[in-house]
């Protein structure tokens, strides 16, 4: 989406609603302008959780969707 994260969770918000799994791209140094840094991307996000962070990629889950046990399987 190269910068535009914030925009696609804003306006996906039903379908994100009923997504498990999220994989975003994400900077805290901006490189796009108006993209969010990691902070913005799950303040948009408030029920997934970091399931596993990458030094510009992270995975995220939907705490509401996918139980913390089936999380330990990935």
């Amino acid at each position: 989406m190269q910068g535009t994260e914030g925009d696609m969770i804003e306006g996906g918000s039903a379908t994100l609603g009923r997504t498990r799994f999220l994989s975003a791209e994400y900077s805290d140094t901006e490189i796009y302008s108006g993209a969010p840094n990691l902070a913005q991307l799950l303040d948009l996000l408030p029920r997934f959780e970091v399931v596993r962070l990458y030094p510009d990629d992270v995975l995220l889950r939907n705490t509401a969707l996918v139980p913390e046990a089936a999380v330990a399987t990935l």
